[in-house]
């Protein structure tokens, strides 16, 4: 980015023009009221553009090297700034703030644009091969493998009676003549030693099944790599089918108006066209939105976790950061120091011949 040159040029416009009325100043032998007026303005304009250009450089270094006090600010506060912006912008984006324009932005306009950008730019059966291969060298396979064996045990176990009723009648009723020898006591039997199994799997990484299914997984992952396969071809018609699909679309919508807990105006959605209940879903969302910030604390837990970010750069790099953002806006601030310090001193020199003061 290039610099802005304005308050160095401002400052140099100041020091000439009262280094040339001095100078000036021994060939004249009175002193007219043009020359004091000049000399007021240039005087008083060079003492402002000094005073803001030390007031903007010691934000970020120590002006000409002087040890000073409240020089080089931003360096040595460095951790209470890097806190303090977050929190503002914290404190003012309010969940108040942002509850009209979270209701007002088209979350589904969102969804379909990305979704179609997808469709064009993305190859989604290669990214979800990158995925289940990122699972298995990771090792997200058999902790997930070892979690949903746990969590179908206790499944089982919860509902083994009512299980156990259900599949010896499946069996006597499709089992034919060999159903007469399974009972319940049988299945009850098959089912307490599935349950076992599935607590051992989940203690065993290792263990063949989860081992299978880890495999079942990669060998999926490869086919998906390979433009040709059946497997490729057939997840891609999946996608398409799904993406085209009215039924699940309108799944879709059924769906987001259940969890957004609008069932209270359902004879009503039911009526209005598909338009309309985006709409109220979109609101719905902004809503639910709102909530979630509010009740999680998600900007002040936000504005924490950017200040301590902040706060743990290096302070070098921080004030090279500051400065390359804001420092040509801070030099309107020395420019308008010396055209106020200028000013302010024309008035002055002017009040001062006006009420016969001496000047200059």
């Amino acid at each position: 980015m290039k610099k802005n040159s304005l308050g160095t040029l401002s400052l140099l416009i100041a020091l000439v023009g009262w280094i040339l009325l001095h100078l000036a100043g021994f060939f004249v032998q009175e002193r007219t009221l043009p020359y004091n007026l000049l000399n007021a303005l240039f005087s008083s304009a060079l003492v402002g553009a000094i005073a803001d250009w030390f007031a903007v450089t010691a934000l970020f270094k120590k002006p000409l090297g002087l040890p000073l006090p409240h020089v080089d600010v931003l360096r040595r506060r460095k951790d209470d700034v890097a806190r303090a912006v977050p929190r503002f912008l914290a404190d003012l984006l309010t969940p108040q703030e942002l509850a009209p324009e979270l209701r007002r932005l088209d979350y589904f306009h969102a969804l379909e644009a990305g979704v179609a950008h997808l469709r064009r730019n993305a190859d989604l059966p290669m990214t979800i091969a990158s995925l289940l291969m990122w699972s298995i060298q990771t090792g997200w396979s058999a902790k997930f493998c070892a979690t949903g064996a746990g969590i179908l045990s206790k499944t089982l176990q919860k509902n083994k009676i009512q299980l156990t009723g259900y599949l010896t009648n499946l069996i006597k009723k499709n089992a034919g003549w060999q159903g007469l020898f399974v009972g319940p006591s049988t299945v009850e039997k098959f089912l307490n030693v599935a349950i076992e199994e599935l607590k051992v799997l989940q203690n065993d990484p290792r263990h063949p099944f989860c081992s299978f299914l880890i495999q079942s997984v990669e060998t999926y992952a490869q086919e998906l790599q390979n433009p040709d396969s059946l497997s490729r071809l057939k997840l891609e018609q999946a996608l398409h089918t799904l993406e085209r699909d009215p039924v699940v679309q309108n799944s879709f919508l059924h769906l987001l108006e259940s969890a957004l807990r609008l069932e209270e105006s359902k004879e009503a959605l039911g009526e209005l066209e598909t338009i309309e209940r985006k709409k109220l879903i979109n609101q719905g969302l902004g809503d639910l939105l709102v909530e979630v910030i509010e009740r999680t604390q998600a900007l002040p837990r936000a504005a924490d976790t950017l200040g301590d970010f902040l706060a743990g750069m290096d302070a070098d790099q921080f004030v090279a950061q500051v400065e390359r953002n804001v420092w040509n806006d801070l030099q309107y601030i020395r420019v308008n120091g010396a055209l106020v310090g200028g000013i302010v001193g024309l008035f002055l020199a002017l009040f001062s011949f006006v009420t016969g003061a001496k000047v200059g």
